[in-house]
């Protein structure tokens, strides 16, 4: 959901359609009723405690792994590179910005053995 809200959110475009977003959302708003205790132990508890599943729009989509997994979706979707995408979908992005952002995502995660869908390695 954090992942699939930055895109949409930040990046202005999505890679599921809204009716998948949906039925995630509200898939996991019920996992976290049935299971409260289950829910409280997680590492993102307190980003979906007031998750409601009507929008991903409030959920904290920058934080940098978030937009690392974001754009490694986009990328493998779009198969573009992070500059590229920034620099025609994002406001206010000059080449070097994209350039040394996408570096700097490289290089925060370089060495670490994790991947797209594994923050844990």
């Amino acid at each position: 959901m954090l992942v699939h809200s930055c895109i949409y959110y930040r990046f202005g475009t999505s890679v599921i359609d809204d009716a998948t977003f949906d039925k995630w959302a509200y898939e996991l708003v019920k996992l976290q009723e049935e299971n409260p205790e289950i829910s409280k132990s997680t590492i993102l508890y307190d980003e979906f405690k007031d998750f409601d599943g009507s929008t991903g729009f409030n959920l904290p989509t920058g934080k940098p792994w978030v937009i690392d997994k974001a754009y490694r979706l986009i990328d493998y979707h779009n198969n573009k590179t992070l500059g590229e995408y920034l620099l025609e979908n994002s406001r206010g992005f000059t080449k070097e910005e994209s350039e040394k952002y996408e570096e700097s995502l490289d290089d925060l995660f370089k060495g670490t053995g994790r991947n797209l869908f594994n923050l844990e390695g």
